[in-house]
């Protein structure tokens, strides 16, 4: 596809994905203590606000009738009133069903007109995944500026709402059964301060979403190498309470705790697919923040297994930190 360049495409217009995508990468910041000090949904919510209504969605830095994210679709030039040097001003161009890019007289866009679909001359037929995915998101995002629906709150919300709806949202990670676990006779208070010390490691700093919005309004995928340290730390975790041998009647809650803390790493492990697979990341986004809800709940009942076998850790303890992690109503 001439005007979409498959992993470019989406990569370049991904930060504004943050208006749909924001309620899904949040942290629940009053249930969720892990991992963070303070919650950062508020700031990445508040982010979202100020790009749906505010400067950013609006610039229009060649005052060309084109805003600087919309040329980022076309592959105009922002600092560019006519890119293709024909004479037109590239906003005028478009709201002509002409390409900016492409030089006139032989520059005319293609819509079909039951399904919506905008096609540019030298289009490529048979599209992969991700080009179908971007072909969608353009060919809704044509529609609502040639229904001047595109200045919206709305229509922006609906327009981002195309980059989610398609997307699987199903963790590939395998699932871990109840016989995977490893099983004896290990004192409860005992078990819970091997787990405690495996799950208190620090592996703090930034949200892992956080991290990632960070990654793509910077256009910089070195900023991923965070991602990269926080999905090892959980591997590591996981790794080791693979090993650790739990009592019988704790089987079901360490496997759910195995399998909420596997869903997540996977996780993170896609966010990191940024820049090399778009549509990856997109998943990754979709389902964050039910992982982060699932590995919470999977703590509560290790908290609650501890509380209702009235067993107790001094502060000093590592299980401790099962007991502090969550509150569990």
């Amino acid at each position: 596809m001439s005007f979409i360049r498959s992993k470019t495409f989406l990569v370049s217009i991904i930060g504004l994905l943050i208006v749909g995508a924001a309620l899904l990468i949040s942290f629940t910041g009053n249930r969720v203590k892990y991992g963070e000090a303070d919650d950062p949904s508020v700031e990445v919510f508040k982010r979202a606000q100020q790009f749906a209504a505010g400067e950013a969605s609006r610039k229009d830095e060649d005052n060309d009738g084109l805003y600087d994210w919309e040329e980022t679709l076309w592959g105009s030039n922002p600092k560019k009133e006519d890119t293709d040097g024909d004479g037109t001003k590239d906003g005028e161009e478009v709201d002509g069903n002409r390409s900016p890019v492409i030089a006139g007289p032989d520059d005319k866009l293609t819509v079909n007109e039951s399904t919506g679909e905008v096609s540019l001359p030298g289009q490529t037929s048979t599209p992969n995944e991700t080009e179908k995915l971007a072909g969608e998101f353009f060919s809704k995002y044509f529609s609502l500026r040639q229904n001047g629906q595109l200045n919206s709150k709305t229509g922006l919300q609906d327009l981002f709402g195309v980059l989610l709806k398609n997307v699987p949202t199903e963790n590939p990670a395998e699932p871990l059964a109840a016989n995977d676990v490893l099983v004896g006779n290990v004192d409860r208070k005992v078990y819970g301060n091997v787990v405690g010390a495996i799950l208190s490691r620090p592996n703090r700093g930034e949200n892992e979403a956080v991290i990632l919005l960070q990654a793509l309004q910077k256009e910089d995928p070195n900023e991923l190498e965070k991602l990269h340290a926080k999905a090892a730390a959980y591997e590591a975790m996981l790794r080791d309470l693979k090993g650790v041998v739990a009592p019988a009647d704790a089987v079901k809650d360490h496997a759910a705790l195995l399998n909420a803390l596997s869903n997540l790493t996977q996780t993170i492990k896609d966010m990191e697919q940024a820049f090399v697979d778009p549509v990856i990341m997109m998943r990754a986004v979709a389902r964050y923040r039910t992982e982060v809800d699932t590995l919470v709940y999977a703590l509560g009942g290790l908290h609650a297994y501890f509380r209702d076998n009235s067993v107790s850790f001094e502060t000093t303890e590592p299980g401790y930190f099962l007991m502090t992690v969550v509150t569990v109503k």
